[in-house]
């Protein structure tokens, strides 16, 4: 806020200074003190492996970052894997949680089965190694002066950690990117993006962050020797690690069997041999649980379900307590800002749980709704909003990594629907290709990839028409407006 005050006057200053910095390539040597304020976590708070390091930065140092941000990061774009979706423009846990739950899906459907295994980067941010970073940049054909600033960035970095006014003596360190800068994300980006080639054919790597999971698809060909397979990839992904001088959290890397058989061969090959990591029996669970989407052994969303109704009946106490000090309005409004977007994580993934699951998700709203005495549309109409958000996006050439495979096909369809004056009777629609085929699982019907196409043919074809000329995601307000039955007149809808 003082920098926004007092713009007219600091930033003639400013601009000079950070002119110097860039033409010099030197980093301001008081900007690299990181002082770390450390919230805890999860766990006993006597150790100190459950406190989060989070860096504050001068605000200065912030503002230079964030002016040099665009340029940098679209440089560390070019060599950031499509598996990676974690701190990329235009990229959420939606898109990592479609492009898990697609490729399972489709397997699924096929009558297939597979193994997903999830890992997590020990440390991460902390443990990038300056270093080796330094020149993976310089052999992806980083040159000159951004190099230089960078090489100073790194050099000569303190932190201290400060806690209820008292303050540690400052250390030096040599690895680590400041979690809270600018530039962190994508340089975190950058230093994980050689994990993929470490890796088999056979296995799909999708990321977010340092969150990452591995998807194996189980034929009648491999599957006697895929965990063989399995066990080699993970050894050399100890190797990458061990290169990076990191390591992998143990506690968050378990794997489970995705399968609708009761009784499959492939448990046959257990007891021995089993997946190993480090040379220490990876953990079998009934689903593993990845950036808050849990995927269990069927698909069948019920725990992730029921976690989400779990929290967001913790915060209806809130609006009980609030009620008699607030109207109807602002009551609506703290419901849709801090409880609803609890019970629609993930919707897109789970729209095709059973109705018995979602419906736990529907009680909560109601009693929201009567206590704060307001209305607000159904969460199966925002379900089926948001997934025509996302299949806006698909069309749009958006999808990144696997999420390209599942880019919707448009086909045209003779309707007598939308009739306009002076246009003829029957009409050319265009509408989404059906996915599912002659004896598709219910369970695939029902999810987004079978279903999608039923909810884009409620949309008006004028709406179509517009977003297929001039864009499909410049169409995503009025289509998520007309399904959840916020309708805008058609010549307003025709001339925006």
């Amino acid at each position: 806020m003082f920098w926004k005050e007092t713009a007219d006057a600091v930033a003639p200053a400013i601009t000079k200074l950070f002119q110097f910095i860039v033409r010099k390539s030197k980093y301001c040597s008081k900007w690299k003190i990181q002082r770390i304020t450390p919230p805890h976590k999860r766990g006993s708070v006597l150790d100190a492996a459950n406190y989060h390091p989070l860096s504050v930065l001068c605000n200065l140092s912030s503002c230079f970052e964030n002016t040099v941000e665009p340029q940098f990061n679209a440089w560390l774009a070019e060599h950031t894997p499509p598996s990676q979706h974690g701190f990329v423009k235009g990229c959420g846990t939606a898109d990592y949680g479609s492009a898990l739950s697609f490729e399972i899906m489709t397997t699924l459907d096929e009558r297939g089965e597979g193994i997903l295994i999830s890992l997590d980067v020990k440390g991460a941010f902390d443990r990038v190694w300056w270093s080796r970073l330094k020149a993976r940049l310089r052999a992806k054909g980083m040159r000159g002066k951004a190099l230089k600033l960078l090489h100073d960035y790194f050099f000569e970095r303190f932190i201290q950690v400060v806690n209820n006014g008292d303050k540690s003596k400052l250390r030096e360190i040599f690895s680590g990117v400041p979690q809270g800068a600018i530039w962190s994300p994508g340089l975190w980006d950058f230093d994980i993006s050689e994990m993929e080639s470490f890796l088999s054919v056979l296995a799909m790597l999708i990321c977010y962050a340092d969150d990452c999971g591995l998807w194996y698809k189980i034929t009648e060909e491999n599957r006697l020797t895929i965990i063989a397979q399995i066990n080699k990839d993970l050894e050399s992904l100890m190797d990458w690690a061990r290169d990076n001088n990191t390591t992998f959290e143990p506690s968050k890397t378990h794997f489970t069997l995705i399968s609708l058989r009761t009784s499959h061969k492939f448990d046959l090959c257990f007891p021995f041999p089993r997946p190993m990591f480090d040379g220490i029996p990876i953990k079998r669970e009934e689903s593993v649980k990845l950036v808050g989407f849990t995927f269990e052994k069927e698909m069948s969303w019920a725990k992730m379900i029921s976690a989400n109704a779990k929290k967001a009946r913790c915060r209806i106490g809130l609006l009980c307590k609030l009620r008699h000090m607030l109207d109807d309005e602002n009551m609506k409004n703290m419901y849709v800002s801090f409880i609803r977007p609890m019970l629609e994580y993930g919707s897109v993934q789970y729209m095709g749980a059973k109705a018995s699951h979602l419906k736990k998700l529907d009680v909560v709203q109601r009693a929201a709704e009567r206590i704060g005495n307001f209305e607000v549309p159904s969460l199966r109409l925002r379900r089926e909003a948001a997934a025509v958000s996302f299949t806006l996006k698909l069309l749009d050439g958006a999808g990144r990594g696997v999420l390209a495979n599942y880019a919707p096909t448009l086909i045209t369809k003779s309707s007598n629907r939308d009739f306009v004056p002076g246009s003829r009777h029957v009409t050319r629609h265009l509408q989404l290709s059906d996915r599912s085929k002659v004896g598709s699982l219910d369970i695939f019907k029902d999810s987004y990839l079978g279903c999608i196409h039923k909810i884009w043919e409620r949309l008006p074809m004028h709406l179509l028409t517009k977003g297929h000329q001039h864009g499909w995601r410049k169409i995503t307000k009025q289509c998520k407006d007309h399904i959840t039955g916020k309708t805008h007149p058609k010549s307003k809808l025709i001339e925006g």
